[in-house]
C-alpha cells in the first residue's frame, strides 16, 4: 500500500495492489476526516449535510486527479471513507436519509471514478442525557446500474470488544451486520 500525494493535507489516499495469479487488482482508498463544529447558530444537520457534500466534492477532485496519473494502472472498486468528528444532537434518521441523498447526487461521477462504495461514520447524542453512539452509512453501486445503502449502528463486538458493524433495518440487516468495522475501513487491509 502506497500513500498517494493530494492536494488537500486533510485527505489521505492509497494505492493499493494485489496480484492473483494474471489478475492484478488496483485501487485507490481515500480517507478523510469532517472536523469542523458548526457554530451556535447554525443548525447542526444542515452543517454536516454541507461539509459531507463539500468533503466529497473534494475527494472526489483529487480521486480524478490520480485516476489521470500515468504512473498508476487502471483501478477498480475503489473507497470513500469519511469520519465526522462533531457529535451531532439531533435525530440521525431524516439527517441520514438527507445524506443519502448527497451521496445519490454524486452517483455518476462516482461510478466513472470507480468508486463504488462510500463510507460515512458519524456520532449522534439526540438528547444531552444519552450516550453517544456512532452511525455508518454505506452506499455502494458495484453493478453501476443500481445504488443501494445500508445504515448499521457501530457496537462492541461480543469476541474482543473492537467495533462491529449491527445493520439498523430490521428488515434488510445488510450484507456487513456483524462484521468487522476495523479491518473493512483499514487501507492496509488486503484486498480481495
Amino acid at each position: 500500500m502506497d500513500r498517494v500525494p493530494t492536494r488537500d493535507p486533510k485527505l489521505h489516499m492509497y494505492y493499493g495492489t494485489h496480484t492473483n495469479g494474471k489478475i492484478t487488482e488496483r485501487r485507490f482508498f481515500v480517507r478523510t476526516v469532517m472536523r469542523d463544529h458548526p457554530d451556535a447558530t447554525q443548525d447542526a444537520s444542515s452543517f454536516g449535510q454541507a461539509a459531507a457534500d463539500s468533503i466529497i466534492i473534494g475527494a472526489l477532485n483529487d480521486l480524478e486527479l490520480v485516476i489521470s496519473d500515468p504512473r498508476y494502472g487502471k483501478t477498480d472498486c475503489n473507497h470513500l471513507f469519511i469520519n465526522s468528528v462533531p457529535t451531532f444532537a439531533c435525530d440521525p434518521s431524516k439527517f441520514i436519509k438527507d445524506l443519502k441523498a448527497i451521496i445519490y447526487k454524486h452517483a455518476i461521477r462516482l461510478w466513472k471514478l470507480r468508486a463504488l462504495e462510500a463510507e460515512i461514520r458519524l456520532t449522534f447524542q439526540p438528547q444531552p442525557t444519552e450516550p453517544e453512539f456512532s452511525v455508518r452509512v454505506i452506499v455502494s453501486n458495484v453493478s453501476g446500474h443500481y445504488m443501494e445503502s445500508h445504515v448499521y449502528r457501530e457496537v462492541p463486538s461480543p469476541v474482543d470488544g473492537a467495533p462491529m458493524y449491527q445493520g439498523l433495518d430490521k428488515d434488510d440487516l445488510g450484507p456487513l451486520n456483524g462484521q468487522s468495522c476495523v479491518q473493512r475501513t483499514s487501507p492496509r487491509r488486503k484486498l480481495r
